[in-house]
């Protein structure tokens, strides 16, 4: 192929689990993530994760920035920044860089900061 016929990608590449997806086993994905489906395992993304309000998580998440709503019964990992929106509701342990909620929002479980912005050590 010719240098004048190659075509480059400008636009991020980002997943997309739709409504009605059903994701059984852990999951990886190394770019930005809109959630809107279930997944029924470990989530672990080193870009940002987007749940949506009929998303469904079972199981533990590690990312690197998080925007919640939705239903979430697992432990949180975030090294940056996580939002929780009004309609979330979480049921575990949560771990982030800085946290932003929204009134409305339901947690059940523990909240712990990390404003150093590095790594998160998982508790043993």
């Amino acid at each position: 192929m010719s240098k004048r016929n190659e075509v480059k990608a400008t636009v991020p590449s980002a997943c997309v689990i739709v409504k009605g997806t059903v994701i059984e086993g852990d999951f990886k994905s190394s770019s930005d993530t809109r959630m809107d489906g279930i997944i029924k395992g470990n989530l672990t993304c080193t870009a940002r994760i987007i749940m949506g309000k009929n998303a469904k998580v079972e199981g533990n998440i590690n990312v690197q920035q998080a925007n919640i709503s939705g239903l979430f019964d697992g432990d949180i990992k975030v090294k940056e920044r996580l939002s929780v929106s009004s309609d979330a509701k979480i049921n575990g342990n949560i771990q982030a860089g800085e946290i932003e909620v929204e009134q409305g929002a339901l947690i059940n479980g523990n909240i712990t900061i990390n404003k150093k912005g590095g790594s998160i050590a998982e508790k043993r």
